[in-house]
C-alpha cells in the first residue's frame, strides 16, 4: 500500500510538470515565423542561394519543428514518441551547427554592405552563438530526466539563434516605412541593441514565471541571456579588431 501511494504522488508530480507545457508549442509557433518572416529574402531567392544555405535554412527549419512538437506530444503523454522524434532531433541540432560554421566561413567572402567593417566581430558572435545552441542542446540531452530543466535547455536553443531573424525583421519593417536605409531613424547599434533587449524581456519573464511558481531560477535562460549582451560587446565594442580578425582567419582557413 505504501508503494501504492508513493507511485500515486509520482505520478501526480509527472502530471502536473507535463501539465505545465500544454501550451508550450503554440507559443513556439511565434519565432518559427518570426524566423520565416525575418528571412523572406532567402525564401523569395530559394532557387538562387547556395547549397550551405539550403542547408543550414531548412535545418534549422527542421529544428523549429522538432521544438514545436516536442512538448506537443509530452501533453499528449505520448512520451515514447517524444523520445524517438528527440533522437531525430539530435541529427537535425547537429546539421544546424555544422551548415551554420559554413554559413558563418562563407561570410568571409563578403566585401560590400554596411556589415564589412565588424565582419569578423560578427562572425565571432555568431561563432560563440552556435557553440552555445550546441552546448545547451547537449545539456537538454544530460538533463532529459529533469523536466524542467531539460525543457529549458532545449527552449533556450530558440533564444541563441532568433536574433537575426529578429533584427532583419526589424530592418524589413523599417524599410517598408522608410523606403530608403538611408532614411532609417535609428543606426544599426540601437536597432541591434533594441532587438537584444526585447529579447532579454521575453527571457526574464521566462525566469521570473518560473521562479514563482517554482522558487528555481532556470538557469539555462541565464546562461543566453548573458550571451545576448555579451554578443552586443562583441559585434560593437571590438569592431574588427586585429585579434579578433586573426582569430576568425585562422580558426576558418585551418
Amino acid at each position: 500500500m505504501i508503494f501504492g501511494i508513493g507511485n500515486l504522488k509520482n505520478s501526480l508530480i509527472v502530471d502536473q510538470s507535463i501539465n505545465r507545457y500544454s501550451h508550450t508549442h503554440l507559443w513556439l509557433l511565434i519565432p518559427f515565423f518570426i524566423t520565416v518572416l525575418g528571412f523572406s529574402r532567402y525564401w523569395l531567392g530559394f532557387s538562387e542561394a547556395p547549397l550551405h544555405w539550403h542547408l543550414h535554412g531548412l535545418s534549422a527549419m527542421t529544428w523549429y519543428g522538432v521544438l514545436i512538437i516536442q512538448p506537443y506530444l509530452i501533453s499528449r503523454k505520448k512520451i515514447s514518441l517524444h523520445r524517438k522524434l528527440g533522437i531525430f532531433g539530435v541529427f537535425v541540432a547537429g546539421a544546424v551547427f555544422i551548415s551554420a560554421i559554413q554559413v558563418i566561413s562563407g561570410n568571409m567572402n563578403i566585401n560590400e554592405g554596411p556589415r564589412v567593417a565588424i565582419k569578423y566581430s560578427t562572425s565571432l558572435s555568431e561563432l560563440m552563438t552556435m557553440i552555445g545552441f550546441a552546448f545547451a542542446v547537449l545539456a537538454g540531452i544530460y538533463s532529459v530526466r529533469k523536466t524542467d530543466l531539460h525543457a529549458a535547455w532545449m527552449i533556450s536553443t530558440v533564444f541563441w539563434v532568433l536574433p537575426p531573424a529578429t533584427v532583419r525583421l526589424m530592418f524589413l519593417v523599417l524599410m517598408m516605412i522608410y523606403k530608403s536605409p538611408e532614411n532609417l531613424p535609428l543606426p544599426p547599434v540601437i536597432l541591434n541593441v533594441l532587438n537584444i533587449g526585447l529579447l532579454l524581456l521575453i527571457i526574464c519573464f521566462l525566469i521570473f514565471r518560473h521562479y514563482r511558481k517554482q522558487k528555481v531560477i532556470l538557469m539555462p535562460y541565464v546562461v543566453v541571456a548573458f550571451f545576448s549582451v555579451l554578443r552586443l560587446f562583441i559585434i560593437f565594442g571590438l569592431k574588427d579588431s586585429l585579434w579578433v580578425e586573426s582569430f576568425i582567419k585562422r580558426f576558418f582557413e585551418s
